[in-house]
C-alpha cells in the first residue's frame, strides 16, 4: 500500500517537473541559439532582444550576459555592455575574457584607470593571457606610461613570438618612447617573418629619419613607394626627410600629400585653388590649417601676395584673429576659420604657399618684423617695465598638451620641459625673468624654489581692453632684451616681431629647424637655436644657455649704447654730407690717440665705432676714397697741432707775429680741408649715379 502511494506521488509531482524542465531547457537553448545566429549575421539589435529573452528564462547564465554585452558594445551602448560584463563576472569570477572586454568598454569611455584595473584583474586570473598583456600595454601606452607598457608588450611577445601585429605594436611603443634603436631591432624581426610588410618598412624608414640617418630613410621611402605608389604616409615621411635637409625643391611637392592623410581634410570651395598665376586685381583667401605657431611662421607669405597686387583675406584660428587683424597691415581682412566667407577669386592653404611659390632657402620671405603691435600698447608696457633696469628675459616652457591624437601629445611633450629647468636663469645677477607661458603649464610655477623669482602678469594679460590673445604678449616682447622659448607659438611670435629669440630644439628636431645648424633661414637675424645633444637632454641645453648669457648680456648692453649713439649719428649723417662724416671720423681717430682722460676716451671710442659702421654701410670703398681720407686725416692732424700751439700762446698771452701766422694758417688749411671734403662728396655722387645706371640693367 505504501509503495502504491509513493508511485502515485511520483506520477503527480516528479513527472510534470521533468517535463517542464525539459521544455524550459529546450526553449532556453533555442533562444540562445537564435541570439547567436543573429550575432553572427551582424544583426545586433535582434541578437540583444533574444539574449534578453534568454536571460529572462535563466538570469544565471554568465555566457548569455557576456554575449549580450558584446552585442551591446557593437551598437555603441557601452554603459549597458559594462553592466552585462559585470553580471557575467559576478556569476563567473574567473571569466578572463569578460574582464578583458570590460576593460575595452571602459577604454572606449576614456575611463583609463578602470580599464587598467580590469586588465590587471584578468592577468591575476591568467598570467599567460597574451591578449590581457597586450590590452594592458595599450592602455598604459595611451597614458604615456611607456616603461610599464613595454614590460607588458614583452610578456605578450614571449607568449606570441611570431605574432607580427603584437611585435609591430611593441616596436611602435618603443619608438614613441624614443627607444628608436630597440624599435628598429623589433621591426627587423617582423621583416624576417614578413619581408614585404610595407607598413613595417615604412616604420623602419621613419625610425631612420628620426635618428638622423636621412639618406637611408629616403632610400627606403623610395622602396616602399615602388611597392605601393599611393602610400600616403611614405610620401609625407619623404617630404619631412627632404625638408629637414633643406631640400625644399624635393620636399614641398611631397608635403602636399598631407591632404590625403586620415587626420587632414582639405577645405573645399567652389573657387579654384591658386596655382601661382597672376594675382593682380584679384582677391585670394588664405586659410590656416595647423597650429598657431605654423600660422605665425607662414603668415609672412601674405606680404608676398600683397606685393603681387592681391587683395588678401585670411581665415585664422580664433585665438590669432585680433593679433593678425591689428598687427598685419598687408592683410586686407582677417576672419575666423568658420566665419561667413566674403567674396574671393581663388584660395590657398597657408602651408601650401611655399610649394606654389617654389620657395628655396634663398627665397624664403624674411622681411622681419612682419607683425607690428599697436604702438600705444608697446608704449604702455615700456612704461610699465621701465623701473626694471635689469636684463629682461621672457620664457615659455611648454606647448599645447591637449591635442586629440596620442602621437601629437607625445610630440608636444618631447619639445616641452618643466619650468624648474629655468631656475638657473632666475639666479643670474642683473637678470629678471618674465613669464610668457599662458593657459597650460602655469601650475608648475608654484613648485619653483623659494629663491627663484619669475615675474608673472595678471589675469587680464592678453584680455584687458579687448586686446585679445597674444596682444599684450607681443607688446611686452618688444620691451624685453631676449625671449627664450621651446618650439611653440610664443617662439614664432617673437621671431616674427624681430625680437632676439633663443629657441630650445628637441632631438630629433621638427623639419623646419633642419639639422645641426645654430641659425634658421626663417628668422635669420634674430633667432638662435639650442639643440638637444641627445634625446631628452634638456639639462645640457639649459647649461649652454646659462654659460652663453653673460657674454650676450655684456654685448647687448654695449650695443644698446652704440645704438643710441648710432641713432644720433644717423640723424647727423642725414643732415651732413659724406665729406663731413669722414671729416668727423678722422677727428675722432686723432682724439682716440691723443686724449688721456679715461671717460672721455671711452665716449670717443663708442662714437667712433658707430660712425665707422655708418661709413662702412653707406660709403663705397675705392683707392680714390682711401687717398682722400688719408689726406683729410693729415690735414686734421696738422690743424690739431696748430690749434695746440694757438692755445699755448693764448694761455701765455703772447699775441705776437707768430700768433698771427698760426691764425692765418688755420684759414689756409681749412680751405684745403674744404676742397678735400667736396672732392669726397663728388666721388660719392658719381659712384651712386653709376650704381643707379647699373641697376637699370
Amino acid at each position: 500500500m505504501k509503495q502504491l502511494r509513493f508511485f502515485a506521488f511520483f506520477l503527480i509531482i516528479f513527472l510534470p517537473y521533468t517535463y517542464y524542465t525539459k521544455i524550459f531547457t529546450q526553449n532556453f537553448e533555442q533562444l540562445f541559439a537564435h541570439a547567436n545566429d543573429y550575432f553572427r549575421k551582424n544583426d545586433f539589435e535582434q541578437a540583444i532582444t533574444y539574449y534578453q529573452k534568454t536571460l529572462a528564462l535563466n538570469p544565471r547564465c554568465h555566457q548569455a550576459y557576456f554575449n549580450c554585452a558584446l552585442a551591446l558594445a557593437q551598437k555603441n551602448r557601452v554603459n549597458e555592455a559594462i553592466h552585462c560584463y559585470q553580471h557575467a563576472i559576478r556569476l563567473h569570477p574567473g571569466y578572463v575574457k569578460a574582464y578583458i572586454h570590460l576593460g575595452n568598454a571602459y577604454k572606449k569611455l576614456k575611463q583609463n584607470d578602470k580599464a587598467e584595473n580590469a586588465y590587471k584583474k584578468a592577468l591575476e586570473i591568467d598570467t599567460k593571457s597574451a591578449e590581457a598583456h597586450l590590452c594592458l600595454a595599450r592602455i598604459l601606452n595611451e597614458q604615456s606610461k611607456f616603461d610599464q607598457a613595454q614590460a607588458c608588450f614583452e610578456h605578450a611577445v614571449k607568449l606570441q613570438p611570431k605574432n607580427a601585429n603584437t611585435l609591430l605594436e611593441f616596436a611602435n611603443s618603443l619608438n614613441m618612447n624614443n627607444k628608436t634603436e630597440k624599435a628598429l631591432e623589433v621591426y627587423n624581426q617582423i621583416i624576417e617573418l614578413q619581408p614585404r610588410n610595407i607598413a613595417v618598412l615604412y616604420n623602419i624608414a621613419y625610425s631612420l629619419k628620426k635618428i638622423g640617418k636621412i639618406e637611408e630613410a629616403i632610400t627606403l621611402y623610395h622602396k616602399v613607394l615602388a611597392m605601393k605608389p599611393d602610400y600616403v604616409e611614405a610620401h609625407f615621411g619623404k617630404s619631412m626627410a627632404h625638408l629637414i635637409r633643406g631640400e625644399f625643391k624635393e620636399g614641398w611637392p611631397e608635403y602636399e600629400w598631407r591632404w590625403k592623410r586620415d587626420d587632414k581634410k582639405p577645405r573645399v570651395f567652389e573657387q579654384p585653388l591658386w596655382d601661382g598665376t597672376n594675382l593682380n586685381g584679384k582677391t585670394i583667401l588664405l586659410h590656416a590649417e595647423q597650429g598657431l605657431g605654423d600660422t605665425l611662421q607662414f603668415i609672412r607669405y601674405a606680404q608676398v601676395l600683397k606685393r603681387m597686387g592681391a587683395t588678401v583675406i585670411f581665415a585664422s584660428q580664433s585665438p590669432l584673429v585680433t593679433l593678425l587683424r591689428t598687427c598685419c597691415p598687408y592683410i586686407d581682412k582677417v576672419i575666423a576659420l568658420h566665419d561667413h566667407l566674403p567674396y574671393f577669386d581663388t584660395h590657398a592653404p597657408l602651408l601650401s604657399l611655399p610649394y606654389i611659390l617654389n620657395t628655396v632657402e634663398k627665397t624664403i620671405p624674411n622681411n622681419i618684423p612682419y607683425i607690428h603691435p599697436k604702438k600705444e600698447l608697446v608704449d604702455y608696457w615700456k612704461k610699465e617695465l621701465a623701473p626694471d633696469t635689469n636684463f629682461k628675459i621672457g620664457i615659455c616652457w611648454q606647448g599645447n598638451p591637449n591635442y586629440n591624437t596620442h602621437f601629437l601629445r607625445t610630440a608636444v611633450a618631447a619639445k616641452s620641459l618643466n619650468v624648474k629647468m629655468f631656475e638657473p636663469l632666475m639666479n643670474l645677477p642683473g637678470v629678471t625673468v618674465y613669464n610668457l607661458q599662458r593657459m597650460t603649464g602655469t601650475k608648475q610655477i608654484k613648485k619653483l624654489a623659494p629663491d627663484c623669482t619669475l615675474v608673472t602678469f595678471g589675469d587680464d594679460f592678453d584680455n584687458k581692453n579687448n586686446n585679445g590673445h597674444f596682444m599684450d604678449t607681443a607688446a611686452v616682447m618688444l620691451n624685453l632684451d631676449l625671449v627664450i622659448s621651446v618650439d611653440t607659438a610664443t617662439a614664432h611670435l617673437a621671431g616674427a616681431l624681430g625680437v632676439p629669440t633663443w629657441i630650445l630644439i628637441p632631438n630629433p628636431p621638427d623639419w623646419r629647424w633642419m639639422l645641426d645648424r645654430p641659425d634658421t633661414p626663417w628668422y635669420p637675424e634674430n633667432m638662435r637655436l639650442f639643440r638637444q645633444p641627445t634625446i631628452g637632454d634638456w639639462k645640457t641645453v639649459i647649461q649652454t644657455i646659462v654659460d652663453k648669457l653673460p657674454d650676450y648680456i655684456r654685448l647687448t648692453k654695449k650695443n644698446k649704447k652704440s645704438h643710441c649713439l648710432l641713432q644720433k649719428t644717423e640723424h647727423i649723417s642725414a643732415e651732413i654730407s659724406v665729406g663731413e662724416l669722414i671729416d668727423k671720423i678722422t677727428i675722432l681717430q686723432i682724439k682716440n690717440k691723443k686724449i688721456t682722460n679715461a671717460q672721455k676716451l671711452k665716449n670717443v671710442r663708442i662714437e667712433l665705432e658707430s660712425l665707422t659702421e655708418t661709413r662702412n654701410a653707406k660709403i663705397p670703398h675705392s683707392e680714390s676714397m682711401v687717398s682722400l681720407t688719408e689726406a683729410l686725416l693729415d690735414i686734421n692732424n696738422t690743424l690739431w697741432d696748430i690749434e695746440d700751439d694757438i692755445r699755448d700762446k693764448e694761455r701765455l698771452k703772447e699775441f705776437d707775429n707768430d700768433f698771427i701766422q698760426l691764425a692765418r694758417s688755420v684759414y689756409y688749411i681749412n680751405d684745403k680741408r674744404g676742397r678735400i671734403k667736396r672732392a669726397i662728396n663728388e666721388l660719392c655722387s658719381s659712384h651712386f649715379v653709376e650704381e643707379k645706371q647699373y641697376a637699370r640693367y
